[in-house]
């Protein structure tokens, strides 16, 4: 499938910081681990042609056959300042050797420099920042890790996976609870994965909206399609759905997860996402908390979740309508679902998860 050009990502980087010394580079604060390690001859650093292109897919168009490009065991690697500089009509700013791209100059602080160097000394616990490379896309997307600081590989984890609603990013649940998160996560043993959406309102692959949606063309008499999306538009949904799987699937290969303990939690579009995901990839997780939002039960198959505990988390002060969650929650009960209410007394729709972090992480307890 052609990737379409003039797909909006969810992440478009703007920053892009080199350690000629080391394997991996920065999109921002999102590590990046090289395919090709940095070059230097005298006094030029040297990036090859193919990370480039990654870096910069969907965003620029990377050359081949460079006029300064130089051949080492097979691969071709160009000057990167003067590349950039050329091509991209990027400035480089140079910090402590550091080398950073962007359309302006960056002037890096002192907060930037020790955040840097923290990257620079292969920093591999607490707050994790990185991209993975998606094929099926031809992008770079982000995720968020909270990896606990006595993890050594020895044990089996738990993972708490966790989406985050439209127009927003993988800091969402981190930074909406004020870091506490993180917090039980360390005391209870919980590896965090929070992951990006890939496209924009994508949804993660659900092709509903909530109950009460004002959306022009909205069709139930078309239960699988109600928005009437394009083939083009579902595919791409379903792209960033595959992602999802994807990135989870690469945190199980590298740290030691426990395929029974895998947990998941997501607000807003990330709650419709918590629904959906488990319906159409059924055994992935534990045990499940959607919070915000609830697909539209007309259309929704909620009985491929039978038998999967849910905790459906709501604030009365909803925009979104919290009457139409908690329906949700009616209908789904009455079918049989192992689900649960939790109504936030005063609690809005951004993050009224923040004051249920105890009932929440409790629930998943449970269901170890």
């Amino acid at each position: 499938m052609e990737i379409n050009r003039d797909l909006k990502f969810n992440y478009n980087p703007e920053t892009f910081l080199v350690y000629p010394d080391k394997p991996f580079a920065l999109l921002d604060k999102y590590r990046y681990d090289l395919f090709f390690a940095p070059i230097v001859k005298e006094g030029v650093v040297y990036l090859a042609t193919e990370d480039l292109k990654r870096v910069y897919s969907g965003t620029a168009v990377v050359p081949d056959n460079d006029a300064e490009a130089i051949r080492e065991d097979g691969t071709e690697y160009v000057p990167v300042i003067s590349f950039l500089a050329r091509n991209l009509k990027l400035k480089c700013t140079v910090s402590q050797g550091r080398l950073v791209f962007a359309k302006n100059s960056v002037a890096a602080g002192r907060f930037e420099n020790l955040w840097w160097d923290l990257y620079g000394r292969d920093k591999d616990w607490g707050d994790l920042y990185r991209v993975f490379w998606f094929e099926p896309l031809h992008r770079l997307i982000p995720y968020r890790l909270y990896v606990p600081t006595w993890y050594d590989g020895t044990e089996d984890m738990k993972l708490l996976c966790l989406l985050h609603g439209g127009g927003s990013n993988t800091d969402e649940a981190f930074e909406s609870t004020g870091n506490r998160l993180q917090v039980f996560a360390e005391k209870l043993g919980y590896i965090c994965l929070s992951i990006d959406a890939a496209l924009a309102d994508s949804t993660y692959g659900c092709l509903l909206l909530p109950e009460g949606a004002d959306i022009p063309g909205l069709d139930y008499s078309c239960k699988e399609n109600p928005l009437r999306l394009s083939e083009t538009s579902i595919a791409y949904r379903k792209l960033a759905e595959e992602s999802v799987i994807h990135v989870i699937d690469m945190i199980s290969r590298i740290y030691r997860i426990d395929p029974d303990r895998r947990y998941l939690f997501g607000n807003s579009m990330g709650g419709m996402g918590t629904f959906h995901i488990p319906a159409e990839h059924p055994g992935i997780f534990r045990a499940i908390a959607p919070a915000g939002a609830a697909p539209d039960m007309r259309g929704f198959e909620y009985e491929k979740l039978k038998g999967l505990p849910i905790l459906l988390i709501a604030g009365t002060e909803d925009y979104h309508g919290f009457d139409y969650i908690r329906n949700a929650y009616r209908i789904t009960k009455e079918a049989g679902l192992d689900i649960r209410f939790l109504p936030v007394g005063g609690g809005h729709h951004e993050d009224c998860y923040k004051e249920v972090l105890q009932e929440l992480f409790d629930f998943f307890e449970e269901n170890c």
